[in-house]
């Protein structure tokens, strides 16, 4: 689970056995990773049900609890992508805080639809940050896809007209707009 990749549950859950300060410390590591108090304290309390006292084996039970947890809450917000390619192509801009994973996030999207089949193509519309842009073409690089930016500075909207007319003139199926 990529999100978690930078904690190192080893040494949390090196003691093997769940006790209630355990159970703090990964709470506290759910909120460092922006999971949000309230699920943090959720996903304590369901950790705590299912493992309190028990042993754990390795850390990839962590991972399948976590996984499982996650997968339970974000299903209902789940939509049907079906709808996505009629009249393509579709444009999807991706916004948000930095440092959220936007980016990485529209690599995979990418991946994933481009194992579809779908022609797709990338908008670099955050043009104040070079290490963002740059991130971006190493993605379309890495799996293939087209790729479109401006130089720094430019109108970011600019770019991301720049990427929808090119996603219509190369009769993509998708463009994704990095912000």
């Amino acid at each position: 689970m990529k999100l978690f990749e930078n904690f190192n549950f080893s040494n949390l859950f090196s003691k093997k056995k769940i006790d209630e300060d355990l159970l703090n410390k990964f709470e506290e590591l759910l909120i460092e990773s922006d999971v949000g108090t309230e699920i943090a304290s959720d996903l304590k309390e369901k950790f705590k049900k299912e493992k309190i006292g028990k042993e754990i084996k390795d850390e990839k039970e962590i991972f399948n609890f976590l996984g499982d947890q996650i997968s339970k809450i974000l299903s209902p917000y789940e939509k049907k992508l079906d709808k996505l390619y009629k009249g393509s192509p579709s444009i999807i801009v991706v916004a948000g805080v930095n440092g959220v994973g936007k980016t990485t996030t529209i690599g995979k999207l990418g991946k994933l639809f481009k194992n579809e089949g779908k022609k797709i193509v990338f908008g670099a519309a955050d043009t104040f940050r070079a290490a963002a842009v740059e991130q971006l073409e190493l993605w379309s690089k890495k799996i293939s896809v087209d790729f479109v930016k401006s130089d720094l500075g430019t109108d970011p909207a600019s770019v991301g007209y720049k990427t929808a007319k090119f996603a219509e003139e190369n009769k993509s199926d998708l463009a994704f707009i990095d912000t």
